[in-house]
């Protein structure tokens, strides 16, 4: 395992290659794209070639550095997630102060900030000053969605590495190369863009049990009398600790917005063909019947709404129950 065995993103890949073998890694990179999972994937495949003990210009996968890092136990990578809606400014000055210690166990130390595009004026200030003289060994990581919501300053002194959305045929070939068979890798290939899945941990019945659970949700969603069986369902969904609600709740309305467009696509195309989640095709053709296409636009706007805003809603089981309410509310209106 090393470097060239990472999935995909030649040109991401290729540009990490250049830095560790030039000896000219970055001291701050930006790493934006859809996928967390497959960000933190190169992450730590760039800190194993950073700290590897016995591979120079790549990494082992077997020495003691190397072991940790995959564990995400390694003392010397220190990461950071936004404590609410922004980085708070105290945050930041943790980091500060781990900046001024030498690497304790490895080569190099590396900060990584998730999210952040959360990073608001007064911290991403705070941070510009580091970016801008950092110490010796040291690196900086900022993953983002929308790397242009971080301060111009910043963006200019980072070097920016742009996740592309994956190619099926790519995603397909390496989920067979794991020995899984032809039809379980077209099925997770056709979501993978879709949804945040990690295909280094992925469980196939797991993976089918979010696709089919998310589809009875919505099923009775649209077809249920009885909004509090529905409600307690869907808080079965989504009623989970704030680190495991947001990727999830996510993941979640992902999944309805692509079964939505699917039911959409049934009215360009009745046949279905251009459906992607093709095990529910018969009853999006059902479904058809229940919403009309303005329905559907209202419902995905819903859904863009909430998505945009899921780090600002502190209180997940309010959040939660709004989104069913209004979601409930768009299908119970009478057709015009």
């Amino acid at each position: 395992m090393g470097i060239k065995d990472l999935l995909g993103q030649e040109k991401v890949k290729a540009r990490i290659q250049e830095y560790i073998l030039s000896g000219n890694v970055p001291d701050s990179i930006i790493m934006n794209g859809n996928n967390p999972y497959e960000i933190k994937n190169f992450i730590l495949a760039l800190a194993k070639a950073l700290n590897c003990l016995n591979i120079e210009h790549d990494f082992c996968d077997e020495c003691v550095n190397c072991l940790e890092i995959n564990k995400e136990i390694f003392v010397d990578i220190h990461s950071f997630q936004p404590q609410g809606v922004f980085y708070k400014k105290e945050q930041i000055m943790t980091l500060l102060e781990e900046l001024q210690r030498r690497p304790l166990k490895g080569k190099k130390k590396i900060f990584i900030l998730e999210k952040a595009d959360s990073l608001n004026e007064s911290s991403a200030n705070s941070l510009l000053k580091v970016i801008e003289e950092p110490p010796l060994d040291t690196f900086f990581i900022l993953i983002t969605r929308n790397h242009r919501a971080l301060l111009p300053t910043i963006r200019s002194r980072c070097h920016l590495l742009s996740f592309k959305n994956m190619d099926v045929e790519e995603i397909k070939d390496y989920l067979i190369k794991k020995d899984w068979s032809k039809e379980q890798s077209e099925k997770v290939a056709r979501y993978f863009n879709f949804v945040s899945i990690d295909l280094s941990d992925i469980d196939y019945e797991s993976f089918n049990k979010m696709l089919n659970n998310i589809f009875s949700l919505l099923e009775n969603l649209l077809i249920s009398t009885n909004d509090y069986d529905v409600l307690k369902q869907f808080q079965g969904e989504v009623l989970k600790k704030r680190e495991d609600f947001i990727p999830e709740f996510k993941n979640l309305l992902s999944l309805i917005l692509l079964y939505l467009r699917d039911i959409m696509s049934l009215y360009i195309e009745p046949e279905g063909s251009k459906i992607i989640c093709v095990d529910f095709k018969d009853r999006f053709k059902e479904f058809k019947n229940i919403l009309t296409i303005e329905k559907i636009l209202e419902l995905e706007r819903l859904i863009f709404h909430f998505i945009g805003n899921l780090n600002i809603n502190l209180n997940i089981n309010l959040m939660s129950l709004e989104f069913f309410k209004r979601f409930i509310l768009i299908i119970r209106e009478k057709n015009v």
